[in-house]
């Protein structure tokens, strides 16, 4: 019923556009997930263009930027990919909300650092980009991978090393942090930012497999090393939590030394995960943070993201430790959809999905209380994150009144002045859901018109086994 809609809609637009050039393609076999989309569209009908520019479902851009994207590949012929770095719109519950401000306000130092250290072998995110057409059809063809149980199959996380293997053919990939009018959304719960990094955590698995290969580029191998610590880290600081409480129960050490020892781990924690924050306080303190004025909101948002992640951080990290030791022990994770639209959650959906979480805090915070009441206390923003997981996952994924305090304590400035081409994507999304939404009985999907699928030069057919990936 969903795709009948779609075809509805898009033939709702030729109908209203006649001077445009719209096509419409839709797999029947989703062979290879979004990579095997791609492919077969290269394959198929790449021949006709010089570039192409990725979207998710969620992915908006302007006019503005989509030119400004073709004039830099214009301008520069070596260039086979060119990142955006899109900023988070449509936010509606708390959660969703404080990523988005932190986004805006940090995600811009974030994509200049990688921009600066990466040079021309930057990286793909899989969305908001342009590519040239011609080197990925000739060089970027996933192979599938040779190894067992999570490092083996296709490859999941395909845009890093689509990014890689055109490095390695001697075309340069850049990150442009300076185009604006680049969007995308969030999820908006915990759970379903768990179920996000449930797709990514086995892909990003695979990538120990790809690290030593042949070829690269050492920023691409420094790409995939992030990419794999990213989940990593998560376990890693989760043992180290707990070897540091085991050891000082061990080493019998006093009550003022238990202390001391637990706020120097904590000190250490927050050290990198506030760091980034910290700078663009800095910069919006100077007048320096691109997009905002010295407004007064902006440093209330900012203690509350604060407060947000310092919760969130100790839930996501058991979240995605128990994803990998699921991956390295050979399980896989699925790809199951996404939600970006949710009104909130009851206690029911997440009693069970966070009992490990509950667990995990009460062990925690035993071992601190054993170990003295000094460093039960240090070690509270832990343990007390993770005890009360399943009531803070339902009090953020409420939805914020667009009108009320807190929604604008933490509006960005997309919030306070909606870009053109997100106002016209809701009118238009408004527009399109009254007219084309199913009804409860509705026949099967029809095929695209055969007029849409007409012949074309086709580049040189990559290896087959790239279909599958």
């Amino acid at each position: 019923e969903l795709a009948r809609a779609e075809h509805k809609t898009f033939e709702q637009l030729r109908e209203t556009h006649p001077e445009g050039a719209f096509f419409y393609r839709r797999r029947a076999d989703n062979q290879g997930r979004k990579a095997g989309n791609i492919a077969d569209f290269v394959r198929r009908w790449g021949g006709r263009y010089d570039y192409m520019i990725v979207f998710d479902a969620d992915s908006l851009m302007s006019g503005p930027a989509l030119a400004e994207l073709v004039r830099r590949m214009d301008r520069s012929p070596r260039t086979a990919l060119i990142q955006t770095v899109p900023m988070i719109i449509n936010a509606t519950s708390i959660f969703a909300r404080t990523q988005q401000f932190a986004i805006r306000a940090y995600g811009q130092l974030f994509g200049a650092g990688i921009a600066w250290w990466a040079g021309h072998a930057g990286n793909f995110w899989g969305h908001n980009a342009i590519i040239r057409v011609a080197p990925f059809a000739s060089h970027a063809d996933l192979p599938k991978l040779s190894g067992k149980g999570a490092f083996g199959g296709a490859i999941l996380s395909h845009d890093f090393v689509e990014a890689g293997l055109l490095r390695r053919a001697g075309w340069r990939v850049e990150i442009a942090t300076d185009i604006a009018g680049s969007y995308e959304e969030t999820p908006p719960t915990l759970l379903d930012m768990a179920a996000r990094d449930r797709r990514w955590v086995r892909g990003n698995m695979q990538h120990i497999a790809l690290i030593g290969a042949k070829g690269f580029d050492p920023v691409t191998r420094m790409h995939f090393f992030s990419g794999i610590l990213g989940y990593l880290s998560s376990p890693m600081w989760f043992a180290l939590i707990l070897s540091s409480l085991v050891l000082v129960r061990v080493a019998g050490e006093d009550q003022t030394g238990d202390g001391a020892t637990s706020g120097r781990l904590v000190a250490a924690t927050a050290l990198v995960l506030f760091l980034p924050k910290l700078l663009s306080l800095g910069l919006w303190c100077i007048g320096r943070l691109p997009g905002w004025t010295r407004q007064s909101h902006f440093l209330g948002g900012f203690m509350f993201e604060l407060i947000v992640s310092a919760i969130v951080a100790p839930i996501t990290m058991v979240s995605q430790s128990i994803m990998v030791v699921r991956v390295l022990a050979g399980a896989d994770p699925g790809w199951g959809g996404q939600h970006r639209a949710r009104a909130g959650l009851t206690v029911r959906q997440v009693a069970a999905p966070f009992m490990p979480h509950l667990i995990v805090g009460l062990a925690i915070g035993f071992l601190a209380l054993c170990d003295g009441f000094a460093s039960s206390i240090w070690m509270a923003p832990i343990w007390a994150s993770l005890v009360l997981a399943a009531p803070f996952s339902v009090l953020l994924a409420k939805v914020l009144d667009g009108r009320g305090a807190l929604a604008r304590l933490v509006a960005t400035p997309e919030d306070e002045r909606p870009p053109l081409v997100v106002r016209a994507a809701r009118r238009a999304a408004a527009r399109f859901r009254q007219s084309a939404l199913p009804g409860p009985r509705l026949a099967p999907a029809p095929p695209a018109p055969a007029a849409n699928y007409g012949p074309s030069l086709v580049l040189p057919t990559p290896h087959q086994d790239g279909a599958s990936a």
